[in-house]
């Protein structure tokens, strides 16, 4: 009886490491400061021409599925969204929104969106335009699984190249 206690200590004492050891935490990226963030949600444009620039952003995320849901020109605001089912094939949710198709609930009906809130803003001789999106992933009840603010300049880049593109039709003096 003692040989097979020693032996189970010994054992316990030689795998209680494996199970103790704990993975490495994965490293958060790094959150850009407020002045990069600032500066690459932001782009100015060489037109006085409000009314166009907002036009032209509508179309861009018109184009790109969003849904517009308030603006107003006097304070040159918009609000837009675009909403995926979780379960869509053509959807990669972890890369998309960082939330896996099991934390959805795969049998349960859930939804992803992505919400824009764009500010704009008439000086005497250029406009500027200010976007910042927003990734939620919500459960059948409206209720929200995972929030994720979009800090990649590259999403605002291609963003705001879509408007220029959009601009340009508009042959703006």
């Amino acid at each position: 009886m003692k040989k097979v206690l020693s032996l189970f200590v010994i054992l316990i004492l030689t795998l209680a490491p494996v199970f103790a050891s704990e993975k490495a935490p994965k490293s958060l990226p790094e959150r850009p400061a407020k002045e990069d963030l600032r500066e690459f949600q932001t782009k100015k444009f060489s037109t006085t021409n409000q009314i166009a620039i907002m036009k032209a952003i509508i179309n861009v995320l018109q184009d790109d599925f969003f849904f517009i849901e308030q603006t107003d020109s006097k304070i040159g605001f918009i609000l837009a969204s675009k909403e995926v089912d979780t379960k869509d094939p053509y959807t990669n949710i972890k890369e998309t929104f960082g939330c896996s198709k099991k934390m959805t609930g795969i049998k349960r009906y859930s939804f992803a969106r992505t919400e824009a809130n764009i500010n704009v803003t008439l000086s005497e001789k250029e406009t500027s335009v200010r976007v910042s999106f927003r990734k939620k992933v919500l459960n059948m009840y409206d209720v929200e699984i995972k929030i994720k603010d979009v800090f990649t300049e590259e999403d605002y880049s291609n963003f705001f190249k879509k408007v220029e593109t959009e601009l340009k039709s508009y042959n703006l003096k």
